[in-house]
């Protein structure tokens, strides 16, 4: 889906010179990597290879987005070589592309290659405005691995468009990544229609600085039946010895929210990002500054080993960062020292920090500095949206207020704030916690609150707030202003993706929370039965309950398991639990000994945000035995043990013989170990024959009556 930005965005990108049609064959890149097409004397065969199947499709496409990461290898080591490191994964993504990396490539898409956007080490089959949404879309997506070759096809997918059912056209074609020659084959089955910007298509592949790359084409169309195979170097003469910073603290950079007062250890990730190894003795220098540009820290760390080709290091500076003042800190490094480092835009990265005094009963998350920058964003067909990530810095906390800032709203159209758990696969947005309709029409040029008068609670974790369109022309405010806290996403076609402009803009969304008192219930002990009973007949369960947390309790479930046997649940909804008391509870459903078993009794709670799972559940070991008739020294009329216990032998006497008798020796599982079938003897010798010392029950049967003893062997 094509973003509407400021003018001036868009001039930005009207000078890109592109080919005026696609070549059969080019290369060598920087690397060694040529390509050549199918209709050249020597290049590949066309040869559609179909992986359709039900357990390969790759679900969660829609407008604008990527999935994964996806594993490639399927033994361990079949790791595919890209450019001259191995990749073990990757992410597809929907605009006709796969990922060595989570990069959301959109509109307007750059030319290839681009050492300058921060987006890099992808394969670009068909990278043009492609859409999986839309009612009606036929486009699938499969993805299959092994030994030797990954592959992934996209089936049916249509480009975009503004109108109902905002797609239009079809293009089938796939991506094959060859570990044993390293090539990359893509297929091209089927093109038709045109996309949303008719120029805006492009096939090629770039490495992971965005260095060197090949782009096959430009503002063209492949054909159906046609082949473009990159080649891997047979010998690569091209040697980089390039240094970056990955990351500071966490991967990727994300913005956090910190408490006041803190101490918050600082650390960098280096790596070799080139193919040559990095000699000892470069520096990494970090500096914390507040939004001011006043520095408040520098530290340096001194690399006294070698760096090899991909390595990465986790590097710690001495220096912690303990904040005079709450307030937005930007926290960055620089590697210097290396010798002939290829590229420079690698070799600083910066993180947001902003600190929070949580000694405030209510205070605010935000990663905006409340100033907008340019125009804002808005999406063309009214139905997009955008969202922010916050993680609080204590816990619980109750979410009261949702503000943003719209800078323009020519239709007068509402709009919609959702509220998501982050609780879904890789932390993305999960549950819908809540959601709000903001009535027509919604005021521009200043912050618009809204109040949730039944606050949501977040106990562990962070939350998505998400803004959604209700109209065509309504714009949300943007902030360019370093820092910027990469917890930026957009909102295409119902699904979250990362904003295509991450690195370089925020969205004017922010939250006012309050602290709450946690609510916190477990069970502390199992009263009955108490571990190593043995159960014959039914048996009521008593646990003890406690309040761990905070605030009074009541209105919870309970639960308690045995082993094998199905769960039983009861609710508890009598007098509140004040924080720190107890109780005893006893389940009015008892436990029916239904088979001989020794094994775990479990009983757990389950309250809706219990901040802790860990004190949930107690479990203590029992035993039941189904028992018909027991004495344990003697069955008047029927049978008697001597001795019992025994350790070599047990004598079995039957004063019933009748004509004819029967026995069985169980273990406490219920399986027989030893039986014998119609006796005559009076007395019958049972002897131990290797079985283990413990607990078992023997099953006598004669003429019109049985019995069962429990039987010890030492």
């Amino acid at each position: 889906m094509k973003t509407l930005f400021t003018l001036v965005l868009i001039a930005s990108f009207a000078f890109i010179a592109l080919p005026p049609a696609m070549a059969g064959q080019g290369g060598p890149d920087q690397f060694g990597y040529t390509w050549i097409d199918n209709q050249q004397p020597g290049g590949p065969v066309y040869q559609w290879i179909d992986i359709v199947s039900p357990d390969r499709r790759i679900t969660g496409l829609s407008d604008d987005n990527i999935r994964g990461p996806f594993y490639i290898t399927t033994t361990g080591n079949d790791y595919f070589t890209y450019y001259w490191y191995p990749v073990d994964k990757l992410w597809i993504g929907s605009n006709g592309y796969i990922s060595f990396s989570p990069s959301n490539l959109a509109s307007v898409f750059p030319i290839i290659p681009d050492s300058l956007d921060n987006k890099h080490n992808f394969i670009a089959a068909m990278m043009s405005d492609l859409t999986f949404s839309g009612a009606g879309n036929p486009a699938m997506c499969y993805m299959k691995a092994t030994p030797d070759s990954v592959i992934i096809s996209y089936i049916n997918v249509p480009f975009y468009s503004n109108n109902p059912p905002y797609w239009v056209g079809s293009n089938t074609f796939q991506i094959i990544l060859d570990k044993t020659d390293r090539s990359i084959i893509i297929n091209y089955q089927s093109q038709s229609g045109t996309a949303y910007t008719a120029t805006d298509v492009r096939g090629g592949i770039e490495n992971l600085t965005g260095s060197i790359g090949l782009q096959a084409y430009a503002g063209t169309y492949p054909t159906a039946g046609k082949t473009i195979q990159y080649v891997y170097p047979p010998v690569s003469n091209y040697f980089i010895t390039d240094g970056a910073i990955r990351y500071n603290s966490v991967p990727y950079n994300r913005g956090c929210f910190l408490p006041y007062p803190t101490v918050f250890p600082l650390q960098s990730s280096v790596a070799n990002t080139g193919n040559l190894p990095i000699p000892p003795g470069f520096t990494t220098t970090c500096t914390v500054r507040n939004q001011s540009g006043a520095v408040s820290l520098t530290d340096t760390f001194i690399y006294n080993d070698t760096l090899n080709v991909q390595q990465d290091s986790l590097l710690y500076f001495n220096s912690q960062f303990i904040p005079a003042l709450p307030g937005t800190y930007i926290f960055s490094t620089q590697l210097t020292g290396i010798p002939n480092d290829a590229v420079a835009t690698n070799d600083t990265a910066s993180r947001e920090l902003v600190v929070i005094d949580t000694s405030l009963n209510t205070y605010t998350l935000q990663f905006c500095d409340n100033v907008p920058d340019l125009a804002g964003i808005s999406w063309v067909d009214g139905t997009g949206g955008v969202g922010m990530y916050f993680e609080p810095p204590t816990y619980p906390v109750s979410i009261n207020q949702v503000h943003f800032y719209l800078t323009s709203n020519i239709n007068n159209v509402g709009c919609f704030i959702k509220i998501y758990d982050d609780d879904g696969p890789n932390g993305t947005p999960g549950t819908m916690l809540d959601s709000v309709p903001v009535a027509a029409p919604v005021p521009s040029g200043a912050w618009t609150t809204v109040n949730y008068t039944t606050p949501v609670v977040i106990n562990n974790g962070g939350f998505y707030v998400g803004w959604l369109m209700d109209g065509l022309n309504i714009t949300m405010g943007v902030d360019r202003t370093p820092p910027i806290s990469h917890r930026s996403f957009e909102i295409v076609g119902g699904a979250w993706s990362e904003y295509r402009d991450a690195l370089t803009q925020d969205f004017m969304i922010r939250c006012q929370v309050q602290k709450t008192q946690f609510k916190d219930i477990g069970i502390s002990k199992i009263m009955n039965p108490v571990s190593g009973d043995t159960m014959t007949t039914a048996t009521q369960v008593q646990c003890r309950i406690k309040n761990y947390g905070q605030a009074p309790v009541t209105g919870f479930q309970l639960y308690y398991k045995l082993f094998g046997q199905t769960t039983v649940a009861a609710y508890y909804n009598g007098t509140p639990l004040n924080p720190g008391d107890s109780m005893v509870y006893t389940f009015t459903v008892p436990i029916q000994p239904s088979f001989n078993f020794t094994g775990p009794l479990c009983v757990w709670t389950d309250l809706p945000y219990d901040l802790n799972n860990w004190n949930d559940t107690t479990c203590v070991n029992v035993t039941t035995a189904l028992i018909i008739s027991v004495d344990e020294t003697l069955q008047p009329a029927s049978f008697r043990l001597f001795p019992n216990p025994f350790a070599e032998y047990t004598v079995l006497e039957v004063f019933d013989k009748g004509p004819g008798w029967d026995f069985d020796l169980l273990d406490l599982t219920g399986r027989r170990v030893m039986e014998a079938r119609a006796l005559r003897q009076q007395q019958y010798r049972i002897d131990r024959h290797g079985l283990q010392p413990g607990i078992y029950m023997l099953r006598v049967k004669g003429n019109g009556w049985q019995g069962m003893q429990k039987l010890v062997i030492r």
